[in-house]
């Protein structure tokens, strides 16, 4: 479900913001401080959900992050969503 609505919301950032550097630079930095977020949350949990949830959390956002300024259907980022 999330990968489903994921890619509209790419499409959209990308219109709305693919030629605007400072978000670039944002979004960047909401990613990573998501993913130390969920790193943080899941400190009471078993080490393999952690990590489970922390590189889940670092894929999607990252995939977010990068085709919201480059292509969203380019190869590369298909790739990335199938991984």
């Amino acid at each position: 479900l999330a990968l489903v609505s994921e890619v509209p919301a790419t499409f959209a950032a990308h219109i709305a913001w693919a030629d605007q550097p400072l978000v670039a630079v944002g979004m960047t930095l909401a990613s990573g401080a998501l993913t130390a977020a969920t790193w943080w949350a899941g400190k009471d949990t078993k080490e393999a959900r952690r990590l489970h949830a922390t590189a889940t959390t670092a894929a999607a956002t990252g995939y977010l992050t990068v085709a919201s300024f480059t292509d969203p259907l380019g190869a590369t980022q298909l790739s990335w969503l199938a991984i």
